[in-house]
């Protein structure tokens, strides 16, 4: 198994710690076993010592500052994902508006929605029909969408461009983060972007619904890691 950075620094400060005890507690009054070797432990004890103070300098002066810097990005990078789940979440809001579904239920029971009864939710709506999300045109005109339309929207511009100002930080978040917004980026139905208008010609969402249904997964994957890792930093 591969240690990380965090471990193997860990890991240096135990043995560091080890050798100045043996060196200067243990072994400080025996005879030496082999010619020039006190010496030796006396080498092994001072570069230990060198090593604990900078293992001590580097928690107060680096690790510390960081978990500062992580406390700051992390309020705009709590923002900016509560705002890409709430257009991420689209792909399920467009179930819900079938006339038999109503939005706070279908949300409140997303995390336990099977992936046979999403499917044959995406095959009674028709793209084309109109949806409840209307586009700002003007100041003066609003232009009613189509679910397909707001899908694009939603799902796929406006995520895309929450997923960019959350990669500026991209040094301070964590690896299952990062991972996480890159299968978003990586999935199939943000990789569709314009094509989704293909189904202009479709009764129903049948054609698209593995692509909208391995991304609802993905969005319900970021909301989970919301949840535990980001939601605190409000």
């Amino acid at each position: 198994m591969k240690m990380n950075s965090k471990k193997k620094i860990l890991l240096g400060l135990y043995i560091s710690i080890l050798i100045v005890f043996l060196v200067n507690f243990i072994f400080a009054e025996t005879n030496e076993l082999f010619i020039y070797g006190a010496e030796i432990g006396e080498i092994f004890s001072n570069l230990s010592l060198a090593y604990i103070a900078s293992y001590i300098f580097y928690r107060i002066v680096v690790v510390e500052r960081e978990k500062e810097i992580r406390k700051t990005v992390y309020k705009s990078v709590n923002q900016l994902t509560k705002k890409l789940l709430f257009n991420g979440f689209y792909i399920i809001d467009v179930l819900a508006e079938n006339e038999k579904q109503g939005r706070k239920e279908i949300h409140k029971r997303r995390k336990t929605i099977s992936e046979s009864e999403y499917k044959e939710l995406c095959k009674k709506i028709n793209p084309n029909s109109l949806s409840r999300f209307s586009e700002q045109i003007n100041q003066l005109e609003l232009k009613n969408n189509t679910k397909i339309e707001s899908i694009h929207i939603q799902c796929v511009k406006s995520v895309k461009n929450y997923l960019e100002k959350i990669y500026t930080f991209l040094p301070y978040l964590e690896d299952e983060n990062i991972e996480i917004l890159n299968e978003i980026r990586d999935s199939e139905l943000i990789g569709m972007d314009n094509q989704l208008f293909f189904a202009r010609t479709n009764t129903d969402f049948k054609v698209f619904e593995n692509y909208m249904y391995d991304y609802f997964k993905i969005i319900l994957k970021l909301e989970n890691y919301y949840e535990s890792k980001i939601k605190s930093f409000a």
